[in-house]
């Protein structure tokens, strides 16, 4: 059973309160000398604060035990999320509400020339030619609006199927996902197929 900080506060309190009521009861009811009473009411003081110092770094090192086994949970799904993401041929993206690059896999990196880490906080026109930038800002403003795209886009000789979704995580940050398919081989291949069907 997992306690509250505010239960626990009061726990503690309760038992706090009955100990020194009862104990002080106790004491005046046992010993009727005054400097043994004081002493033994000294002792009982400093008892008090060992047992409650122990339960205390007991319940400390229990939440640190539980924060790092969180912890390892959360860092062992990133690791395999960022292999997964990273085992793509695909381009695969999380950029925040202001079009900054939250999450980029390898694939960018054969495409663009630049390290995925070091597009992680810039934006396409850090990286790329300003008219794809541009044309990437509008598919994400699109998509902002729309909730979504999923189309066919062409750049240079190279044909990409663009499919981006917006997602709202569980504090209410906006952001975009999308996921890029360079799609110009297939093409190319099912036109051949198509002619030499005819």
């Amino acid at each position: 059973m997992r306690l509250s900080p505010l239960k626990i506060a009061i726990i503690y309190a309760f038992i706090g309160g009955l100990w020194i009521l009862f104990s002080d009861n106790f004491l005046s009811m046992m010993v009727e000398n005054t400097l043994t009473l004081t002493r033994l009411q000294t002792f009982k003081g400093w008892f008090y604060v060992i047992v409650t110092a122990l339960m205390l770094y007991l319940l400390i090192q229990r939440y640190a035990d539980e924060q790092k086994k969180a912890e390892d949970v959360i860092e062992n799904y990133r690791k395999r999320l960022e292999s997964i993401i990273n085992s793509s041929n695909d381009i695969i993206f999380l950029k925040d509400k202001d079009f900054r690059y939250l999450i980029a896999n390898k694939a960018h990196e054969k495409l663009f020339n630049v390290k995925a880490t070091d597009i992680i906080g810039k934006t396409d026109f850090d990286f790329m030619p300003e008219d794809l930038a541009e044309e990437c800002r509008r598919s994400d403003e699109e998509t902002l609006k729309y909730g979504g795209i999923k189309r066919e886009e062409y750049h240079g000789s190279r044909c990409f199927h663009v499919i981006k979704h917006r997602i709202v995580d569980t504090s209410g940050n906006v952001a975009i996902v999308g996921i890029i398919r360079d799609i110009t081989d297939y093409k190319a291949m099912t036109k051949f197929e198509s002619q030499q069907t005819k």
